[in-house]
């Protein structure tokens, strides 16, 4: 890409104090209710169940090498693909298979975490979440995790979502890959772990949980660090800076003489 014609601006989210909504009696609540009620430790996660989420990476490598009072919830859609087009994905030669999924975006863990799930009672996928529930479903959580691995041809883009948990007042622990660096400062607003490092992820979460004032400590400079980093005002700004250099470059050329001008 040409470099003068590239511009990169960071998502914001809103900072400002609000008073906290309070979710619906649903089964999602009444399951962190319960959670709590047992002094489970919740990590939790958001994503569409794509490889590059490193989901079902984590609760088959990471998870079972936690302590048995840690549990794993994820937050994201059940892909409806119908047994014709499951069929047609799951049959394809592997070439053409890989590009398919990466062009249409398509879910490829769903199948093997739906099995996992039932199979374990420290893994729970929640499909359904309103808004409402999934911020009360974060604030509640200890840890926000985001297990992302590398998939040639996928890269993860702006981690969105970590500033979401941070906003829930959750720390994040995250891969240190691609588009999430740039929303997880390192030791600001959560930690970069190595991706696809399972024992660096084990230690790392075993560490934080031992301590809950820790973790508490941990949060209390976050708010300060998405005031000064990630505020709506912020994003919308440098909108507004480079759509004007853009108009100012244009008027620049409109009034620039003609090389006939200059020739003579």
């Amino acid at each position: 890409f040409d470099v003068e014609k590239v511009f990169v601006i960071h998502n914001g989210v809103a900072v400002r104090q609000k008073e906290e909504a309070i979710p619906i009696d649903n089964e999602y609540t009444q399951l962190i209710a319960a959670l709590r009620q047992d002094n489970k430790k919740i990590l939790v996660s958001i994503g569409r169940t794509v490889a590059r989420k490193g989901f079902h990476w984590f609760a088959e490598d990471v998870l079972p090498a936690l302590d048995d009072d840690t549990v794993f919830v994820l937050i994201g859609p059940y892909p409806e693909y119908g047994k014709t087009k499951e069929w047609f994905i799951t049959k394809s030669p592997r070439w053409f298979r890989d590009q398919l999924v990466l062009f249409f975006g398509l879910s490829t863990q769903h199948l093997k975490l739906r099995k996992l799930g039932a199979a374990s009672d420290r893994f729970s996928w929640l499909t359904e979440v309103d808004n409402v529930t999934k911020d009360h479903i974060l604030n509640k959580s200890d840890l926000f995790v985001m297990p992302n691995i590398k998939v040639t041809g996928d890269m993860e883009g702006f981690g969105l979502v970590a500033l979401e948990a941070n906003l829930q007042g959750t720390y994040v622990l995250a891969a240190d890959l691609e588009g999430i660096r740039d929303a997880v400062t390192d030791g600001q607003n959560g930690r970069l772990i190595g991706s696809g490092r399972a024992d660096l992820w084990v230690s790392e979460i075993k560490q934080l949980l031992e301590s809950s004032t820790d973790v508490e400590t941990l949060v209390e400079p976050i708010r300060t660090h998405l005031e000064l980093n990630f505020p709506w005002e912020k994003m919308v700004d440098n909108y507004a800076k480079v759509f004007q250099k853009i108009i100012d470059k244009s008027k620049a050329t409109e009034l620039r003489p003609p090389v006939e001008a200059h020739l003579n």
